[in-house]
């Protein structure tokens, strides 16, 4: 689910599906506001919400296009189509008066406009699934083939890579990036917790484990969950250095994913 403007907004869907729709719910009342029908898809994937319009993408072949909705009542102010074979996307990415999102037969990332809605560029990139740009302003970034990739937000070119040479293929699921407006990204691969300094292009550590998920960054600390999912870890974004590790909450199950607040961390 997303939020904004005190409505929540999620997709309810699964795989060829007779009916997708978008969903709004009041976050006071939790009643739902308004349906979206998107008709039968493939698959719909997870929506972002910001500028008053939610936006979404589906995957599929044929069924593959980026939709733009009115917060307010549910109207679809856009449906642009994109291709793509049978990837799962994550939500898009809002960054001021632009979003970014996976896209492309063979991989690789769009731009489009939040306010014309039209495709600003495509670039093309390796193949895989489970990802979403990671967008600082000069740059959205992707961890994918063992390489952090930096595209220039500017024009959609390839900027510079960064290559990982210690990556572990895990199948074709791209790691994502956290950044932490610090001229720094963190991702897991191979149940490594890796920094990268962007400013140098270059891989800055990388502490062992067996970390899960995407890591969260807040307050000049990077976390991330190890053990399996079974435990919660601080370390410095400098070195990786690990500060603390919280007692074991294995008995309540696994978990790869972490939100991080001014005081607590959800998982």
């Amino acid at each position: 689910v997303t939020h904004d403007n005190g409505k929540v907004f999620a997709v309810l869907s699964g795989r060829f599906t007779t009916q997708s729709s978008v969903v709004a719910i009041s976050e006071d009342t939790g009643k739902e506001l308004w349906r979206a029908d998107l008709g039968a898809l493939h698959r719909v994937n997870p929506p972002a919400a910001g500028n008053g319009k939610v936006y979404v993408t589906s995957t599929g072949h044929q069924d593959t296009f980026f939709w733009v909705f009115n917060q307010a009542d549910g109207s679809l102010l856009s449906k642009k189509s994109m291709s793509s074979q049978w990837e799962t996307y994550l939500a898009p990415t809002i960054f001021g008066d632009t979003v970014y999102t996976n896209s492309g037969s063979y991989g690789g990332m769009s731009k489009f406009s939040t306010t014309t809605h039209d495709l600003l560029w495509y670039t093309s990139l390796p193949q895989y699934d489970g990802w979403t740009p990671a967008v600082d302003g000069t740059h959205a970034y992707a961890y994918m083939a063992g390489s952090l990739y930096a595209v220039n937000t500017a024009d959609g070119k390839v900027a510079y890579t960064i290559n990982d040479p210690a990556n572990q293929w895990n199948g074709y699921t791209a790691a994502v990036v956290t950044l932490s407006g610090k001229q720094a990204g963190f991702v897991v691969n191979g149940g490594r917790l890796i920094g990268f300094d962007l400013a140098a292009k270059s891989l800055a550590w990388s502490a062992n484990g067996t970390a899960v998920g995407p890591p969260a960054y807040a307050k000049d600390v990077v976390y991330v969950l190890n053990a399996g999912g079974t435990v919660l870890e601080a370390h410095s974004p400098a070195n990786g250095s690990l500060q603390w590790t919280s007692n074991s909450f294995g008995d309540k199950g696994r978990f790869n994913k972490l939100i991080v607040t001014d005081n607590l961390a959800f998982v």
